[in-house]
């Protein structure tokens, strides 16, 4: 499945914030005392993916993320701000936060969960989510209902 931030109407801002608090899943968030920087880095393996999510911190931060490839040939996203990482931080304190944001945020939430953790089953016919967080699959299966 190729991964995309559909452009409907809404609020694209909302949209693409939620996408990042999504995708972020499949990052490690966390603070650099030594160099007082917070970040949140993604690695994978798809370099069009890491460009999507790049985008989208340009649409609802106007900041830029570096991607570089590492030895083992995936790729990582570093993105060094300390309101995203505090953003993304109370998201995950309380993802029952999430049932009161806009709809496009949902919208951009899920796709960037399903991007980030899921995966197709073409023989099962079904779409499907992994993670340790049960809130975040709790969660993920309320915002489908």
């Amino acid at each position: 499945m190729k991964p995309t931030i559909s452009i409907q109407n809404g609020s694209l801002i909302e949209k693409c914030t939620g996408f990042i608090v999504g995708s972020s899943e499949d990052g490690v968030l966390y603070y650099s005392p030594k160099k007082n920087a917070y970040i949140l880095e993604i690695e994978q393996n798809n370099k069009e993916w890491l460009e999507i999510v790049s985008k989208a911190f340009v649409v609802a931060y106007n900041k830029n993320c570096r991607i570089d490839k590492k030895k083992s040939g995936y790729f990582r996203l570093s993105c060094y701000s300390k309101k995203i990482y505090n953003d993304i931080l109370d998201v995950r304190k309380d993802f029952s936060g999430i049932l009161q944001k806009s709809n496009q945020f949902k919208i951009g939430f899920l796709q960037g969960v399903f991007d980030a953790e899921g995966s197709v089953h073409n023989k099962r016919f079904s779409i499907r989510i992994y993670s340790k967080k049960k809130i975040l699959i709790t969660l993920t299966k309320e915002l489908l209902n």
